[in-house]
């Protein structure tokens, strides 16, 4: 998934959180590949889209499947762009919906 967009507004909402709160001194690359990978893979979940569970993934790919079928969200929203320029942030929102 190609996440390059053209924001309107200066501020990310990770950006304002590290202003706040700090941010991590490092994140190892392979934690950044598995939060991009679990991203991406549930939203083809929620979509209804094929997909496979790589394996480096496959714990929380189960994990997921486990939850919706506990809890039975209904998702709205599934990665939605958000740019609001009157409030000055931008990002992209998981999921909104009802548990």
């Amino acid at each position: 998934m190609d996440r390059r967009i053209a924001w309107k507004s200066a501020w990310s909402v990770t950006r304002l959180l590290n202003a706040k709160f700090g941010s991590p001194v490092h994140v190892p690359p392979e934690a950044l590949l598995r939060g991009t990978l679990v991203h991406e893979w549930s939203a083809a979940y929620d979509l209804g889209m094929p997909f496979t569970e790589p394996e480096p993934i496959k714990g929380w790919c189960q994990a997921y499947k486990q939850f919706t079928y506990d809890f039975t969200p209904s998702w709205e929203r599934i990665e939605e762009v958000t740019d609001s320029e009157e409030l000055g942030y931008h990002g992209i929102v998981d999921r909104t919906g009802h548990l």
